[in-house]
């Protein structure tokens, strides 16, 4: 498996490494999605800052979105952090991922994580309920 999601408090930091599939990301945002957790969820940070590869095709990008807009009614205060690397993989990343995972979510993509979290700071403190 080539991610690791990590759950703290209202927020989720979704860890990519090596090479991620198609599969892999569906996997990660099924997982967070059919979580228990997922309705007081206020934050998710998707870190490909370690990822070597990418091979997401069409159908997992149209799955991943099914899901996200799908939960997004249930959720719709949710905000979505993409941790995106400079270089070739970073680029390929960017042209796949961000545009089309979460148009129901506020989202932004950053080049590191320490921009990711101030971010999430900034907009909207993570509240405990």
């Amino acid at each position: 498996m080539s991610f690791v999601n990590e759950w703290r408090d209202h927020q989720v930091h979704k860890r990519f490494a090596a090479q991620v599939t198609g599969s892999d990301f569906v996997r990660s945002v099924r997982a967070v999605c059919e979580d228990e957790r997922f309705d007081r969820l206020e934050a998710v940070i998707n870190d490909f800052s370690q990822v070597t590869s990418l091979d997401i095709d069409h159908s997992a990008m149209t799955d991943a979105a099914a899901l996200t807009i799908g939960v997004s009614v249930t959720n719709p205060r949710l905000r979505v952090a993409f941790v995106i690397p400079e270089g070739e993989v970073g680029e390929q990343i960017r042209s796949v991922l961000a545009p089309q995972v979460v148009p129901s979510f506020r989202h932004r993509v950053f080049a590191t994580l320490a921009q990711a979290q101030s971010w999430i700071q900034e907009s909207g403190k993570l509240a405990p309920r």
